[in-house]
């Protein structure tokens, strides 16, 4: 089922922004479209740079700055996530966690890091968000894969 893939994806990219639409403080949301994608190309290695950019370009619609550096960074996401598929089980949820935590302290600090923007507040918020969205991998693997393990 790899076009599973793709819809796990776009069901966590629409979730994302819903949440986003709702929650009015962006460190609160959890990177659901990171771990679509985490997941997504568990399921579809194959096809990492097709998961890659489509959540690179949902991020890009509602991305207020940065949008090449957003796209380059998703593409670079799933790109690591498919090598580490290789080492490891990229289906196993601690495996998964570990992959969206990593890839959302990138995302995140590279962002910061393009912008020039460094504070002890800013790497607090990003702990917080990190270790939310890495908190949200079980549920969505859960629903993903219509199994708990």
């Amino acid at each position: 089922m790899p076009a599973a893939g793709l819809v796990v994806l776009l069901g966590c990219a629409a979730a994302h922004l819903a949440l986003a639409m709702v929650i009015p403080s962006p460190w609160w949301v959890p990177d659901l479209t990171l771990v679509g994608l985490v997941l997504a190309v568990g399921i579809w290695p194959a096809r990492w740079w097709l998961l890659s950019a489509a959540a690179g370009l949902l991020t890009m619609v509602w991305a207020v700055r940065s949008i090449g550096q957003i796209f380059a960074g998703y593409l670079l996401i799933g790109w690591a996530v498919r090598l580490a598929g290789r080492q490891w089980d990229a289906t196993d949820p601690r495996i998964e966690s570990g992959l969206v935590g990593s890839a959302s302290l990138v995302l995140t600090m590279g962002a910061f890091w393009l912008d020039d923007l460094w504070s002890p507040i800013l790497l607090v918020f990003t702990g917080l968000r990190t270790a939310l969205t890495c908190a949200t991998v079980p549920l969505v693997h859960h629903l993903a894969r219509g199994r708990s393990r």
